[in-house]
């Protein structure tokens, strides 16, 4: 696809109030005025007292959504793989301190605490129910909870293999749409607790990539929070690499959805009921990966989930017709080909 950098189009000069479509809904967190749809994500996860993360660890087949790392343990055994090879390549200090993002409910750490259990571990979180039932899950291994990555790499010098498996989908995103040749930025508001979206004027420049001859009411999403989270937490990295595992494409995102107990919301949906469910965007990996070049990182090609689990495991094949979990985490089609894999180097 052709694309071109939103910030190179023209900014609106007065604001719309484009109403879309309307639904009903009931929800306990208020929002009195209308705020965009990244200001609205923020809030719904991140709000200290009533947000999704401050007030839930459901994560797992019990919980609101399931990632790779408790469908299967052949999915940690693979970053297990991917980290020995990756810390010999490189000449990293053995053993070497691994630092997860966004841990969840703790499989992926355990499993990677089994096969490698000399291993110095550290867990960034920042969710006070995922903590607990990280520290519960955890029980027995020795590791360390920090707030933020600066904090875990000042433990470590620096130095460390950091995995981030849907990590990067849960930054705030803001939401554009191309209205009468020009890009608008998406918001909601809640006239009488009815969401409505609204479109208002794009009034910053965004580093992001966007298709280069858009139709009228065309949407993306586009993730500078997370930028911004590079900016911030990658000079602390001196040496080492990054494994980044997201669902999304090489090219514009497209899509944000929201999950309870399993079940998944699009459209208004995402708006319902907000602080009481996960809310999730794809991931553009070609900003990912033109933001990490920028900070002067080596970025590898991306590949899909699949393509890197067969390449980490021996028994790809074998795993793939006897555990059927395995299989659908490995479909080219299914989870297979959504999720795409990148591994940043800073060596």
């Amino acid at each position: 696809m052709d694309n071109t950098d939103i910030h190179r189009y023209s900014k609106l000069k007065n604001p719309c109030s484009f109403v879309l479509s309307v639904v009903n809904t009931t929800h306990p967190m208020e929002f009195p005025k209308p705020v965009s749809h990244e200001g609205f994500m923020q809030r719904a996860l991140y709000d200290p007292s009533e947000g999704y993360y401050a007030t839930r660890a459901a994560v797992g087949k019990s919980g609101d959504f399931s990632t790779s790392a408790t469908l299967s343990p052949a999915f940690a055994e693979a970053i297990a793989n991917w980290a020995q090879a990756t810390a010999e390549r490189l000449g990293l200090p053995m053993p070497c301190p691994l630092i997860e993002l966004g841990p969840g409910n703790g499989a992926l750490a355990e499993g990677l605490s089994e096969r490698l259990p000399d291993w110095p571990l550290y867990l960034v979180e920042t969710s006070a129910p995922l903590r607990k039932a990280q520290s519960e899950r955890l029980a027995g291994l020795h590791f360390q909870h920090h707030a933020d990555l600066k904090a875990a790499l000042e433990h470590t010098d620096g130095v460390g293999l950091i995995v981030a498996n849907e990590f990067i989908d849960a930054f705030p995103a803001v939401k554009l749409r191309w209205q009468d040749e020009d890009w608008c930025e998406v918001g909601v508001q809640y006239p009488s607790g009815q969401p409505q979206e609204i479109l208002a004027p794009l009034e910053r420049d965004i580093d992001a990539d966007a298709p280069a001859h858009p139709k009228q009411g065309e949407t993306i999403y586009v993730q500078p929070s997370f930028q911004g989270w590079l900016k911030d937490n990658i000079p602390s990295l001196k040496q080492g690499a990054l494994l980044f595992i997201d669902y999304g494409a090489e090219g514009p995102s497209r899509e944000c959805r929201a999950y309870a107990e399993q079940e998944r919301y699009e459209g208004l949906g995402v708006y319902e009921a907000p602080g009481t469910r996960d809310i999730t965007c794809d991931v553009n990996f070609t900003d990912l990966t033109r933001w990490c070049v920028q900070l002067g990182l080596k970025a590898e090609a991306v590949t899909t989930q699949a393509e890197f689990l067969k390449a980490q495991l021996d028994d790809f094949e074998a795993l793939q017709e006897s555990d059927e979990a395995f299989a659908f985490l490995t479909a080219p089609f299914g989870a297979g080909g959504a999720f795409k894999v990148l591994s940043i180097e800073n060596s």
